[in-house]
Parts: C-alpha cells; structure tokens; sequence
C-alpha cells in the first residue's frame, strides 16, 4: 500500500490541478473513468483481504505481520518487545529474538529521524545511482524542476514520508523512487549543457559519455569490490529443488525438519507455484512433530495416495515416511 501510495498520490493531485480548468460534466467523465480503470485492481485486492484475513480493509500483510512480528506493523508501537509471535514455528521465534526484536527496541521517532538521517537515506541515494559521482547531477536537477515534473519528483520525499515509521528498510524497497532518481540526472545534465549556449553539444557529449563510463565502471565485471555472487544460502534452495525434482514418488508431501542450525534466512517451505497448495504435485510443509498427524489425516480424506517425505536441513537427507492413507490411520 505505501509503494502505491508513493507513486498514485502525486499523480491524483497534479489530475485535480487540471481539473480545476474543465467543465462539471468533462470532470465527471475523467473521474468515472479513472475509477473504472481502478476497480477491477479493487476488487481483487478486496477479494484477497477477505478471503485471506476476513476483513475488506485488512491486507494479508498486515495480518500476516501481526502474527509474526508482532507490534512490527506501520507505525510507532512502543520501544520494547514484549510480545512474541503467535506463530510457534521455531524459525519464527528464532528470526523474532536474533532481528524483530532488536529493530523494536530502537523503533522510536527520534532513532527513525537518526537512521534516516545517517543511514537510510544515503543508503537510498547510492542504491538508485549507479555510480557515487552521479549523485552531483541530482542537486543541479533541482533547477530544472518545473511545470508538472513535480509529479514524478514528488515520488522521491512521498517515499521517505510514508516509510518512515516502517520498522524494516530492505534495498528493494527504494525501486519505486527510480522515475525521480532518472529525471533529476536528465534535469542535471540539461541544466548543466544549458549553462552555455556555444559549449551545450560538448557538454552533452561529454556528460553522456561521462555517464555511461561511470555506469559500466560499476559493473562487478570492472569493479573489485562489487560483487554479483548470490547469497550463501541460495544454493542450497537449488540443491532442494533438484532433490524434489527427482522423488521417486509422486504426488508427494515433503515436510522440512528446522533446528536451531539452520539460517532462518533459507525458507523452503512455499507453494508458490499453484494458487492452492494441494494442486501442487510437492507440497513442501513444516515438519510439526506430533502435530503432522494433522496433515496425514486431511490428506487421508482428500489425497490418500500422496507419498510423504522427512527432509532433514541439517545433513540435507531425504526419508520416504509413506503414503497420506497409511500413516494418517495408523496413527490414529
């Protein structure tokens, strides 16, 4: 909701701006037509909020957060954590002590304006540049900054407005404030070339080349310190996906034994390829100790042919346990 929020809100008031110089009826009819481009995108989100959380207005973010991070949702909620996770996976816990809580203690007004102020926002700016030495253009930008530029400039302080009482900052958030980053180096770069009328076609030539220097001098290809290997831990995703590739049974449930070992960074368990999980030919599951009579019971009923699989994180091996018919009834 803040990403879209960020980018619909400058673009809302510059559209009512405009409108102030049109008749009632050609109002309407803009209005009527932004809403009916909106609604079907309402709709499905209003669909999802429901059917996920029961509420409407309650997106599965906010209700999945509420449960994992608890008093980690948008806003200021106090600087100690005292509440843990209703969820009682043991990654969760883990990734509640080692990250959540750490972040909550410190989660106040005044460390937020600190955090932005020392690390948040340069961290932004040298994400969105490609090189450290592009950041010049964007102050000289600024004075090119007329008429209804300001819409997509309006992107860049909505963003640090709207995230900052957002507990977490992770580096993809910044994409959406690209657009702003983009015009201020084009504005930069006509602002400079505009400074002289006889010297503009060399300065654009050199700003362009300039530009594009620095750019691919920033490639891991030239540069030694940046680095485009993969996290550590996506490797192992891939090992696990070779080994399911291959079961000799099928379809199957594979349920993942996590200890205390593992990094909760590497999260197997998702069903992201079928919009339910039981259409999935590898239903990837927790393994939940006594409470896996659950899952071989419902899938007793519904899927009794299912082959069930142990897959243990810490040696990476892999046990056929049985089929959903046989373990759900003996284990009554």
């Amino acid at each position: 909701p803040v990403d879209a929020l960020t980018a619909i809100v400058p673009v809302c008031i510059g559209v009512f701006i405009d409108l102030r110089g049109e008749t009632w009826p050609r109002r309407g009819a803009i209005l009527l037509a932004a809403l009916i481009g909106a609604a079907p995108f309402l709709a499905i989100q209003i669909a999802f909020n429901y059917r996920v959380t029961g509420s409407v207005i309650e997106t599965p973010f906010e209700f999945y957060t509420r449960q994992v991070y608890p008093r980690g949702s948008y806003g200021f909620h106090g600087n100690i954590a005292t509440t843990r996770p209703s969820w009682d996976l043991p990654q969760i816990q883990q990734a509640y002590r080692q990250l959540t809580s750490g972040f909550l203690h410190d989660h106040t007004p005044a460390q937020a304006f600190f955090m932005w102020r020392t690390k948040y926002f340069p961290d932004m700016i040298e994400l969105l540049c490609a090189h450290r030495l592009l950041v010049i253009l964007l102050p000289v930008g600024l004075v090119g900054l007329r008429g209804r530029r300001w819409v997509v400039f309006a992107i860049f302080p909505l963003f640090v407005l709207f995230y900052f009482p957002y507990l977490f900052f992770l580096e993809h958030y910044v994409l959406i404030v690209i657009p702003a980053i983009v015009m201020l180096m084009a504005l930069g770069v006509e602002a400079l070339a505009d400074c002289s009328t006889l010297m503009r076609p060399h300065v654009l030539t050199f700003l362009a080349l300039s530009i594009l220097g620095l750019t691919i001098s920033g490639w891991p290809l030239f540069d030694r310190v940046v680095s485009d290997d993969v996290p550590y831990w996506a490797d192992s995703l891939r090992e696990i996906d070779v080994k399911l590739s291959n079961l000799p049974h099928r379809p199957a449930i594979v349920l993942f034994r996590f200890s205390l070992k593992n990094s909760v960074d590497l999260e197997p368990v998702y069903n992201a390829d079928v919009a339910w999980p039981d259409d999935a030919q590898v239903i990837r599951a927790h393994d939940r100790g006594e409470q896996n009579i659950e899952l071989y019971r419902y899938y007793a009923q519904r899927q009794p042919d299912r082959w069930i699989y142990l897959f243990d994180r810490n040696d990476g091996s892999l046990t056929e346990l049985g089929q959903a018919k046989q373990l759900g009834q003996s284990l009554r």
